[in-house]
């Protein structure tokens, strides 16, 4: 959902749809409170709090520091291959370089 006042595009959890049908302002999952824009406006860039909430990083704790390190890696390639494609579908704006 594209928020009117930054124009990013936030992620927004199902049952914040519903909570937030009253009033037409909706909580993303970075914290901000949407008010949306018109659904004729293209998709803004994606916000990476969002994206960050949507793919939490992984438990590193008690983990030997290779495997940390794998994990770690394998989590940030997949959060920028995100925000890549849903940049690609926001009009072809590269935000992952």
């Amino acid at each position: 959902m594209t928020a009117v006042g930054d124009g990013l595009e936030h992620e927004v959890a199902a049952d914040e749809l519903t909570v937030g049908r009253a009033t037409g302002r909706y909580r993303a999952l970075c914290g901000l409170l949407v008010d949306p824009a018109s659904l004729t406006v293209a998709a803004g860039v994606p916000c990476r709090g969002c994206a960050v909430e949507a793919a939490p990083a992984p438990d590193l704790a008690g983990q030997d520091a290779q495997r940390s390190r794998r994990e770690t890696a394998s989590w940030l390639r997949g959060l920028r291959a995100r925000t890549a494609r849903l940049a690609t579908s926001a009009g072809g704006l590269d935000v992952a370089a």
